[in-house]
């Protein structure tokens, strides 16, 4: 019995070993794909897959998708190792992944799953993100897991990514659940090394990363903002310590090393600094722990027609809900050097506050503001100018692919001085943005005063407009002087207008004048002050009425009081800045001109006056520059058609060449001189030539003369502190020419001398014989007593032309004038010797006028 018992024991169990044997070999496939459909699509993922080949120790899956119309993912095929007890307790041994392909899509910085709806995708930004215990665990049961190659395609708004990988997943024998992760990424051909560790225990996560050279050219296609252009070699080590349930930084270290750097914005270049010849890497390290950290980094070199350095970053950061914020400062260094203008820059450190924001959708913005007031100084030959930085503010927004700048800098004072030339603005306030790399600028200013350290000065406010590069706009700047003061006199103002041009501005405007009311100029020009080699040109022309009519001189300088002109003006003139000099030209002429003074019986008609001066800023003429006129009445003296060719050589000095006038019918000249402020003394010689002799002695006050006959001699002139002193001068008549001369109203003859006398009779016989008389030949010898006393001394020798009423009286001891009735006496040849003492301040009725006018 017992035995029977045993033979059927052992044959049931066979039959049971046999049916389950055939039932684990039927339905091993199917308990397989089970167990895969699990611990893939554990999140119910849309997924497809071919079972090519299923065994007791593995599966072969193929055509692996994730996702319908867009495939999140694609894989070739997937080699599944397990072994029944590993399916008995629900896990694999290892996976491998071939040709792995991940689409990823990004949108406003966060992942979007093509098969996720609406309502998810809003969902999901408001839950709470990190991984799960659960995620982890089916991590676990899937064993090790290799994929080699892979390929993960990013999709941004700006374009498409791709990045090669391998990626071996294992966990550690020793340390149980602790996932060990080792990863190459090729990022446009640079390698990027990194191993993480994740431990199930904790749900945290450990990784390093090391990437030896990453070349930044490779990556211009996703910078941002548009314009941004960087070139240079990254070195890149981290460590980070991430928790994972929910995910959040626990802790932080990137350390990095830009090489070659050539980073570029609009004009703004940066580079890694040189010292001497061997360039300096850009260093920077950045340390967080929890929701804040760390940044510092060494300097930058700004690259530019100024060269600076921009550095000491040092920063700390924080992280919010909405994103991320940023406090700290850095420096910008100004070393000495000099720019290709031949301006000398002085050195200057500024130190800067930064503080800035950057959402999780990639926008930011920063604001950087002054810490400390440095001064700074230019200076080119003799012009030095000096500023101090008493504040300024920058702040930046980048949002939907717009970058804005925006400036404001504060100096005061601005100063700029050189020998002769010294302006000052109080304070000048600069600000402008910057959109997109164009920039725009606006310069106001008031009170800006500019003299010559002298008799000069201006006053003036006013806005400056400009874009750059250069954007053409409507929009104009504009400039007004208020005041213009010249050797204590207000010229009037003016007013520019300046526009933009591609390497400077155009100018137009308008000086009107303050002394004449009806005088203005209209100015052309341009300055390109952004040209490779600055240059300026200013055009000017008188405008509006060129009539000047009954202008008051004593509005110009008080001595002249009195004196009234008319004239018409034209003034034409050029002012040019080329090749680091200044030249320019003037050519002015006023015509007509008309001087009175009833005051002073003085008129000067039909005068014309010509300058130029053709070596601005240089106060120097041509040669032969011309002064006439047409008449001139000074006092009892007139004269006519006058002719004065002159040069300027200075301010200081004016070189008469010569000039001539005609006088008594006659004419006179006077050789080259030189006139200046600084000498009081001068010594000229006026050469006369056929005076009329009778025209002569009327002017002169010697009498009403009448009668022909000419003289010719030279008169030396002596003036000293505007006074006149006649020394040695002499006229002659012709030699071998008579004359006849009548003079009357001699009285002046006869005046302090009584009468009855022998000296009264011989000046009365003298008188007599004067009113009409033919001489032979004439001396007329000139000097000066005193400033105001002329003493003319007469020699004449001839004959009256009809018989004296003298006869010669013994008894008298000379000739005796007798009454009518008396025939008198018939004088055959006589000479007469007769001096005139003349007022020489009444005869020019100059007065204190004529030292006015030297002056």
């Amino acid at each position: 019995m017992s035995r029977i018992i045993k033979t059927a024991a052992i044959g049931l169990l066979c039959l049971t070993t046999f049916v389950l044997g055939v039932a684990f070999v039927e339905f091993l496939p199917l308990f397989a794909q089970k167990i895969i459909q699990t611990a893939i699509s554990k999140n119910s993922l849309p997924i497809s897959f071919k079972i090519r080949h299923v065994g007791l120790l593995g599966s072969d899956i193929r055509e692996i998708a994730v996702g319908t119309k867009t495939p999140f993912a694609r894989l070739d095929s997937m080699r599944v190792d397990y072994s029944p007890a590993s399916l008995w307790q629900k896990k694999l041994n290892k996976i491998s992944l071939v040709g792995l392909e991940l689409n990823l899509h990004f949108q406003d910085g966060k992942l979007v799953l093509p098969w996720q709806a609406a309502e998810d995708r809003q969902r999901n930004k408001t839950s709470s993100s990190g991984f799960t215990a659960h995620h982890l665990d089916a991590l676990y049961n899937l064993g090790e897991v290799t994929i080699d190659p892979a390929i993960i395609n990013l999709s941004f708004e700006k374009g498409d990514f791709s990045i090669p990988a391998s990626i071996n997943v294992q966990f550690s024998k020793t340390i149980p659940r602790l996932a060990i992760v080792h990863a190459k990424v090729l990022l446009r051909g640079q390698q990027i090394k990194t191993v993480a560790e994740i431990d199930l225990n904790t749900m945290e996560l450990k990784t390093s990363l090391n990437a030896d050279s990453i070349d930044l050219i490779r990556f211009a296609d996703l910078v941002t903002p548009t314009g941004l252009t960087a070139t240079g070699t990254l070195a890149l080590t981290s460590k980070m310590h991430l928790d994972l349930q929910p995910l959040s930084l626990i802790s932080a270290a990137v350390s990095g090393k830009l090489e070659q750097a050539d980073i570029t914005f609009g004009d703004l270049q940066l580079k890694t600094c040189k010292v001497l010849e061997n360039q300096q890497p850009f260093l920077f390290n950045l340390t967080a722990q929890k929701e804040a950290g760390h940044l510092s980094a060494t300097s930058l070199a700004i690259d530019g027609s100024v060269k600076a350095m921009v550095g000491d970053l040092d920063l700390a950061f924080k992280k919010s809900e909405n994103g991320i914020s940023f406090d700290g400062n850095f420096s910008l260094d100004i070393p000495e050097q000099t720019v290709a203008t031949a301006l000398t820059v002085a050195p200057a450190r500024v130190t800067t506050q930064l503080r800035a924001e950057a959402d999780y959708r990639g926008n930011w913005q920063v604001e950087a503001t002054s810490i400390n007031k440095p001064a700074f100084a230019l200076s080119q030959g003799d012009l030095k100018i000096s500023a101090k930085l008493t504040e300024y503010k920058l702040s930046a927004t980048s949002k939907a692919d717009k970058t804005s700048f925006f400036y404001t800098v504060e100096l005061a004072p601005l100063t700029a001085e050189a020998a002769n030339f010294y302006a000052q603005l109080p304070e000048l306030s600069v600000s402008g943005e910057t959109v997109n790399g164009v920039s725009k600028f606006m310069l106001p200013f008031n009170n800006l005063v500019v003299t010559n350290r002298g008799d000069f000065s201006t006053k003036a406010e006013g806005k400056i407009l400009f874009n750059w590069p250069y954007q053409p706009e409507e929009t104009k700047s504009a400039i007004n002087i208020h005041t213009i003061h010249l050797a204590g006199q207000d010229l009037g103002n003016l007013d520019l207008t300046l526009k933009q041009e591609r390497q400077g501005f155009t100018i137009t405007g308008r000086h009107q004048n303050s002394l004449l009311d009806t005088l203005c100029f209209d100015l052309t020009g341009y300055v390109n002050i952004f040209a490779i080699k600055p240059e300026a040109k200013l055009q000017l022309k008188n405008a509006c009425n060129t009539s000047v009519n009954g202008l008051e001189l004593g509005r110009f300088a008080p001595n002249l009081s009195g004196f009234l002109a008319d004239a018409e003006l034209q003034i034409d003139g050029k002012l040019l800045y080329k090749d680091g000099r200044t030249s320019g030209q003037i050519d002015s002429k006023i015509e007509n001109i008309r001087l009175t003074s009833t005051e002073k019986d003085f008129t000067l008609e039909g005068g014309s006056f010509g300058l130029q001066l053709k070596e601005l800023p240089i106060i120097k003429s041509g040669p032969k520059q011309q002064f006439s006129f047409q008449s001139l009445k000074f006092g009892k003296i007139t004269a006519a058609n006058g002719l004065v060719e002159y040069q300027v050589e200075s301010p200081e000095s004016i070189f008469i060449e010569k000039s001539q006038f005609q006088w008594s019918d006659g004419h006179v000249y006077t050789p080259a001189m030189r006139f200046s402020p600084i000498i009081k003394d001068y010594d000229l010689i006026f050469f006369c030539d056929r005076l009329h002799f009778a025209k002569l002695l009327n002017q002169l006050g010697v009498a009403t003369s009448e009668g022909q006959g000419r003289v010719n001699g030279r008169v030396p002139v002596r003036i000293t502190d505007g006074k006149f002193f006649l020394e040695n001068g002499f006229l002659y008549s012709t030699p071998g020419e008579g004359g006849k001369i009548k003079l009357t109203n001699t009285d002046l003859l006869t005046d302090n001398i009584p009468k009855g006398t022998p000296q009264f009779a011989q000046i009365d016989l003298a008188r007599e014989a004067l009113k009409n008389f033919d001489y032979d030949w004439a001396k007329l010898d000139i000097n000066s007593e005193s400033a105001e006393d002329l003493l003319l001394h007469l020699q004449i020798n001839g004959k009256p032309s009809n018989p004296l009423p003298f006869v010669y009286s013994e008894e008298f001891g000379g000739f005796a004038r007798v009454d009518a009735s008396s025939p008198g006496s018939h004088f055959q040849g006589i000479k007469l010797d007769v001096n005139f003492r003349l007022p020489l301040n009444q005869v020019l009725h100059y007065g204190d006028s004529m030292k006015s006018l030297m002056k």
